[in-house]
């Protein structure tokens, strides 16, 4: 997150990417990696992860939530 939150999305990616490729089931890995590819403007790649996303739902924290691709603006205005 703090790859992110610093501007080095290329870094974020790097690091989610790995945490997919290690559990490719753990739903926040793979939201955070959608909204690293929203940030960098690679819409459809961001859209692909929040469908593997929603897959993975059940494995949400209690207490955790989902982007809404619909309504987040870092989704809407990409």
């Amino acid at each position: 997150m703090s790859y992110g939150i610093t501007g080095d999305l290329q870094k974020a990616k790097k690091t989610f990417d790995n945490g997919v490729n290690k559990d490719p089931s753990y739903r926040s890995s793979i939201t955070t990696l959608a909204c690293t590819y929203a940030e960098m403007g690679d819409a459809a790649k961001a859209s692909d992860y929040l469908k593997k996303a929603f897959d993975y739902r059940a494995n949400t924290l209690p207490g955790e939530t989902m982007p809404d691709s619909r309504t987040d603006d870092l989704f809407r205005n990409r």
